[in-house]
């Protein structure tokens, strides 16, 4: 499936914004300080209008990245998650 130019244009940004999310990381979780970085969260849900800011961005752990979405509760307490107002 070919990608729309926006998409793309998306995975760049993201992608270009890796290297800066792993060195404040310094690799590790930033949720639970403990496991490597296996995913790049969204704090402002893409499909809100998140965008690949690092303000944004979140590096997690596959286990804490589906604490974050099955708790939406205690992540929008922790802004692991950021309601539609977005960031200001």
């Amino acid at each position: 499936m070919k990608r729309s130019r926006k998409a793309q244009s998306f995975a760049r940004e993201l992608d270009l914004m890796r290297p800066l999310l792993m060195e404040r990381s310094d690799g590790l979780c930033e949720y639970c300080y403990d496991a490597p970085v296996e995913v790049i969260h969204h704090r402002l849900r893409r499909s809100q209008g998140g965008t690949n800011h690092l303000k944004n961005l979140l590096a997690v752990c596959s286990d804490c990245h589906n604490d974050i979405h099955g708790n939406p509760k205690r992540s929008y307490a922790t802004g692991a998650l950021l309601p539609m107002k977005g960031i200001r």
